[in-house]
């Protein structure tokens, strides 16, 4: 019969099998700490706010590097566009049935109401200009 090998986490003192344990390029073939401990580890390390902030920069960063990509920008318009194509008549649809709810409905005139208070001035004088333009021709 065959043993089963095992190794003490040095994290948890505990012996364990090695299939509880991350393979490794060193002599034992293994880690040291087992993947409960690990995983614990990363989890307390990501979860320190300054640790969020700094990947949170870094993604933002390299998302801002690839995307400003002239190639990948290219590629990328080109996927939406083509899934804009197939899903058409099914995104038609959604935004029917959204723009059909109520609170939608009242959401949206509240904002027209409060977007034309704001720019009177503005609507009048583009009025008078289609005005005077129909008025010259």
């Amino acid at each position: 019969m065959s043993e089963i090998q095992t190794a003490v986490c040095t994290k948890c003192n505990v012996d364990k099998a090695l299939d509880a344990f991350y393979p490794s390029n060193t002599k034992k073939g293994h880690t040291s700490q087992c993947k409960e401990c690990v995983r614990t580890q990363q989890a307390e390390y990501h979860a320190k706010p300054e640790v969020k902030a700094r990947m949170r920069a870094q993604q933002a960063w390299y998302h801002a590097e690839y995307y400003a990509r002239p190639e990948v920008k290219a590629r990328m318009e080109a996927q939406q566009a083509e899934w804009y194509a197939k899903n058409k008549a099914r995104i038609r649809v959604q935004q029917a049935q959204y723009n059909a709810r109520p609170e939608v409905k009242e959401r949206r005139k509240a904002y027209k109401a409060e977007w034309y208070a704001k720019n009177k001035a503005r609507i009048r004088a583009q009025r008078a200009v289609k005005r005077q333009a129909k008025q010259g021709n």
